[in-house]
């Protein structure tokens, strides 16, 4: 179903349109990106890559569940692969609680495991221990905002160390949000207070200037 305005959803998240009886939802992301949408509800579970098998075996786990239908797409929503985007933070409207409420999974977690040739996504708990090479480690969350925020306690490139102890550079990472870590890119982001040390650092270990471009190395340069 498709909510009107009063029957929004999406509490705090979603707002009435000013040009149609229906609640708008957008966002906006750090390197550019954003989509607006508008809320609809319908029946959602996690199936196979087999239509009758999901209709069969995983329909039974639905969940009545709030999303948007993307009606506008900027930055690299055009040029990817998926065209949406499934959001995994900590919050009363992820998907991940829905299921979680009606006992669809056992525990309100998911996990993923990224190689270079494919990888999983695991909701309810974590990946089968065949795919770790290493038992796995953990780290509390730092901030109670809805991000996955961690606390820093040293930076590394290579074997340099350029943000540790009392340090000004150090202190940066927990400014504003902290430091988090975002399942929805695979871009990393560095205060300015860093900026000088990760330089010479690079340097040091590649020697090469870094730059923001776009730059091509060997698999012996990259290693």
């Amino acid at each position: 179903k498709i909510p009107s305005c009063g029957t929004c959803l999406l509490k705090g998240v979603s707002k009435c349109s000013d040009f149609a009886d229906k609640c708008i939802i957008s966002q906006k992301y750090t390197e550019g990106s954003s989509w607006t949408a508008y809320e609809t509800e319908d029946l959602v579970w996690l199936g196979s890559n087999d239509r009758d098998e999901s209709m069969e075996d995983y329909m039974k786990l639905a969940v009545p569940y709030a999303f948007g239908c993307q009606t506008s797409e900027k930055g690299l929503f055009r040029k990817q692969y998926a065209d949406g985007i499934l959001g995994l933070a900590i919050h009363q409207t992820s998907l991940i609680r829905s299921l979680y409420e009606v006992h669809s999974i056992p525990r309100e977690a998911f996990s993923l495991c990224l190689t270079r040739t494919g990888g999983s996504l695991s909701v309810g708990g974590i990946a089968t221990e065949e795919r770790h090479l290493e038992d796995m480690k953990f780290s509390p969350i730092a901030r109670d905002h809805g991000w996955f925020a961690l606390q820093v306690w040293d930076v590394r490139v290579g074997r340099i160390s350029v943000a540790s102890g009392n340090s000004t550079a150090l202190h940066a990472f927990h400014g504003g949000k902290g430091t988090i870590l975002d399942s929805g890119t695979t871009d990393t982001y560095l205060p300015q207070a860093v900026a000088t040390k990760f330089s010479k650092a690079w340097m040091d270990l590649t020697g090469f200037s870094f730059k923001k471009r776009k730059k091509r190395y060997t698999w012996n340069e990259f290693l």
